[in-house]
């Protein structure tokens, strides 16, 4: 079973961080994209109700007993559909009691879908961004995020997880970005906020990281916010310098998604625009299985 995304409180969980300047290089738009190559892409221009491309992505399913974390919702896999328009939007909606699904702690409250690239897309290193709108409503946690190869063998957290961004309906101005490592996971995971000046439902925004060997930054609208790196964690143990699967999600409640408001409204909708994969600095690579598991 995949890693199940345990948090606690906000406080000490996070560290602050200050948004760096970056320095205009004059390099043209042209020999950048030469220099760092995409590599692999979505970008859901399917007809309005397709599922995400099966040749790319799997569902995790179920209640998964609260995810390690209390949540509220029932994975499925119908709540991650095109709209038509260019977007993948995962929704999130409220179920009644009269249909009688049956979750860890009683009657399910909410559906949504958490996708997967797992044993049939494998990243290692690179420039990795997603242009995504998050969801409205206090109790949302939606997120962009990848867990190592050898989660299956080792376990979470020595395997490795790398949030690329998470969000909060209960903090709606901050985005989060952080790792999880063995000795540096749930509550004492290391990672910074960034506070945006609008909510963050409010508009797309593109998340990302730039991920070299032995070290990763995070990067909000193509600035850098955040930075980690083998060096910097010393002696912790570094856990990223091997393949990595990207998942997608909205969570509901939990310990850090915090209750659910009566402001969350059934059909509220992570948008994701795209998702794009590029070298960074030479660095980067996709493999895509020809053999996709089940």
């Amino acid at each position: 079973m995949t890693r199940n995304k345990i948090r606690k409180s906000l406080s000490g969980v996070l560290l602050p961080v200050t948004l760096c300047t970056l320095l205009t290089s004059g390099t043209t738009a042209w020999s950048a994209e030469e220099e760092n190559p995409l590599l692999w892409s979505q970008e859901f221009n399917e007809k309005s109700g397709s599922k995400p491309d099966p040749k790319y992505w799997n569902y995790d399913l179920g209640d998964g007993r609260g995810w390690g974390n209390r949540e509220l919702q029932l994975y499925t896999n119908v709540n991650a559909k095109t709209t038509g328009r260019g977007v993948l939007a995962i929704t999130a909606l409220q179920i009644s009691p009269k249909k009688k699904q049956i979750c860890y702690y009683g009657y399910c409250e909410w559906s949504s879908a958490r996708i997967t690239t797992k044993n049939k897309v494998w990243i290692k290193y690179g420039n990795i961004e997603a242009r995504i709108q998050m969801p409205a409503g206090t109790g949302t946690w939606p997120a962009f995020w990848m867990l190592g190869q050898n989660i299956d063998a080792v376990s979470w957290p020595t395997s490795g997880e790398i949030d690329i961004t998470e969000g909060l309906g209960r903090t709606p101005f901050l985005n989060y970005a952080t790792i999880h490592g063995p000795g540096y996971s749930g509550g004492s995971s290391i990672g910074a906020r960034y506070l945006n000046p609008k909510k963050l439902s409010e508009g797309f925004h593109i998340y990302g990281i730039n991920w070299s060997e032995d070290s990763i930054e995070w990067t909000f609208d193509g600035e850098v916010i955040f930075m980690q790196s083998k060096e910097l964690i010393t002696p912790r143990v570094w856990v990223f310098n091997q393949p990595f699967s990207l998942i997608l999600n909205v969570a509901m409640g939990g310990e850090f998604g915090g209750e659910v408001g009566k402001d969350a409204k059934s059909g509220l909708q992570m948008k994701v625009d795209w998702i794009r994969v590029k070298k960074f600095n030479g660095q980067g690579e996709v493999d895509i299985q020809t053999s996709p598991s089940s």
